[in-house]
């Protein structure tokens, strides 16, 4: 799959913290940043505070949200970021670690990288920097009311 401005992003494979696999359709937002991360680095902790201080930015809760997808492994590392970083949005994971389909299908070199996708889950952006996702976030909205 060609990762590019434009195309139809991957299917992203993996369980919620409720243990019900994950449906995209439930991600029922005009603007979706995909987070993918790890518990055990610290730039993707550091960032989920910058994400949390984005939506609470965004006037319109219906039109952006935010989908977590972990490339960890073990569980309990998973489950604990997510509380201790009081993370409120939709948490994915397949706990398969590098060995993770997403991580191949949306290939995925570094950790943190952040996509955007529209409601058809067609790519906006593609690795935006942290320093950036409000901007291309608040940037789409005004353009896309």
């Amino acid at each position: 799959i060609k990762l590019v401005v434009g195309v139809k992003a991957p299917v992203i494979y993996g369980k919620m913290t409720d243990g019900k696999p994950f449906d995209q359709k439930t991600l029922n937002k005009k603007l979706i940043l995909v987070d993918f991360w790890r518990a055990g680095n610290d730039f993707s902790r550091q960032n989920h505070q910058k994400l949390i201080a984005l939506l609470d930015q965004v006037k319109d809760k219906n039109k952006f949200g935010i989908l977590s997808v972990s490339l960890d492994s073990k569980p309990d590392w998973w489950t604990t970021a997510i509380k201790e970083d009081h993370l409120t949005w939709p948490q994915v994971s397949d706990l398969k670690g590098d060995d993770s389909p997403n991580a191949v299908n949306w290939s995925i070199t570094k950790i943190p990288t952040y996509y955007l996708l529209d409601s058809n889950w067609i790519i906006v952006e593609r690795n935006i920097d942290i320093g950036n996702v409000d901007f291309e976030v608040s940037d789409y909205l005004k353009k896309h009311p």
